[in-house]
């Protein structure tokens, strides 16, 4: 519950209006859908609704982004020395990678960031210190990490759980950002 509570870093008002509607599987960071659904005082804030189990196709455009994040970080990767910075750094690449499902007018697609035209996505973006990465920069391997710890260095350090800050962007996969 405690990461539920980092909504307030946008605000309630914010929160309601990006994330009307949360649609989710069944993982373990959605089960108390109801301390996400709700502000301390009780205030509904957000809607959650469940997948079917075995059902990925009902939110494919999040399953995208899962394929994204295993290039970088493989299968039985330990997330122990990673950084918040690690984490911003692997979903600014994520969202800097063209889409065709955002192809519009344009046949290579967009990415998500193009997608985040609003005042209030702009916040959102801010909020969770996402930035674009130029297309030639994208990195989306674990190089992106190992890159980032010679170029910053590494500042060993917790992060509350990796599922739950990227879950709180997959949800947003309407523009599909996370």
């Amino acid at each position: 519950v405690n990461y539920y509570n980092s909504v307030y870093i946008l605000g309630t008002a914010l929160f309601k209006r990006l994330f009307g509607v949360i649609l989710t599987d069944n993982g373990v960071e959605f089960k108390n859908p109801n301390a996400l659904e709700h502000t301390r005082p009780g205030l509904i804030r957000t809607h959650v609704f469940f997948c079917d189990p075995q059902a990925s196709w009902q939110k494919p455009h999040v399953e995208n982004n899962h394929t994204l994040f295993r290039g970088i970080a493989k299968s039985g990767t330990s997330f122990d020395d990673w950084t918040q910075q690690d984490v911003d750094l692997i979903f600014s690449h994520i969202n800097a990678v063209k889409r065709k499902q955002f192809n519009g007018d344009n046949l290579d697609g967009k990415t998500p960031f193009d997608l985040m035209d609003s005042a209030d996505e702009k916040n959102l973006l801010s909020a969770l210190n996402l930035s674009p990465i130029p297309p030639d920069e994208v990195i989306l391997s674990p190089k992106l990490i190992k890159h980032n710890r010679k170029s910053v260095g590494s500042n060993k350090g917790l992060i509350s759980v990796i599922e739950a800050g990227s879950q709180l962007l997959l949800q947003t996969d309407w523009h599909a950002v996370y």
